[in-house]
């Protein structure tokens, strides 16, 4: 099995340029056939998913200049079984200090969000730049964002879909706010949904309207957003 990682773009709503990317993993066979991301993860023992993780990181590393130069953000997936490695091992946590363009990314599936925990306020002491993702699903909620001193959230795709138009959006988003000044939209897909999300005091927005890259690559990403 290979796996290649994406850099799937994030951009500002104000100045309509780049402000992060999420590395995403893009599984396939040993002859070249595309696999399910989520069944191949959901396969994963724990020291498989750490070692993921190593790998995801230093792809990141490898890619600094290009980080430093742009001012540019890159976002990593971690869930609980990650997030207690991070906060155990010393290594791994002076390498995420060091660099500072690294963003863990805290998975809705994390199953203890809503519960008291030490792990999440040690990463937001190791690191300014913990996010929390997929808000308005399962377990990512008003009270989980309330839990902890994130540098951004991330709405869930269809919550953002679904919602957008909905006369309470603006105060939801007021409300986050509050909590968190930098809210993400996930599940910008076209144009039309790129063009309601420019008028909800939003910090960024992504989703397939912005063409992803392979990270190898990511010096070509589109130069209009640098």
């Amino acid at each position: 099995m290979e796996v290649i990682y994406i850099a799937e773009p994030i951009i500002s709503t104000n100045t309509n340029k780049l402000i992060a990317v999420e590395l995403l993993s893009r599984f396939y066979s040993k002859t070249g056939v595309p696999l399910s991301t989520q069944r191949v993860l959901s396969t994963f023992t724990t020291t498989m998913k750490i070692n993921l993780l190593k790998s995801q990181i230093k792809a990141i590393i490898s890619h600094r200049d290009f980080f430093e130069r742009h001012e540019t953000l890159c976002s990593v997936n971690v869930d609980y079984e990650t997030c207690l490695y991070i906060s155990c091992d010393n290594e791994i946590q002076k390498v995420i200090s060091k660099n500072k363009f690294i963003v863990l990314e805290i998975s809705e599936t994390y199953p203890e969000l809503t519960q008291e925990n030490d792990v999440i306020p040690f990463l937001c002491s190791l690191t300014e730049y913990i996010w929390l993702d997929d808000f308005g699903s399962r377990n990512s909620t008003m009270h989980t964002a309330m839990k902890n001193k994130y540098h951004a959230i991330k709405l869930d795709k269809l919550f953002f879909q679904e919602n957008i138009q909905k006369p309470y959006f603006e105060g939801i988003i007021n409300n986050l706010k509050r909590l968190c000044p930098n809210i993400i939209a996930e599940g910008v897909e076209n144009i039309y949904y790129n063009g309601l999300s420019t008028k909800t005091g939003l910090w960024g927005t992504q989703g397939y309207f912005f063409p992803s890259v392979p990270l190898s690559e990511i010096k070509h990403i589109n130069s209009a957003w640098l």
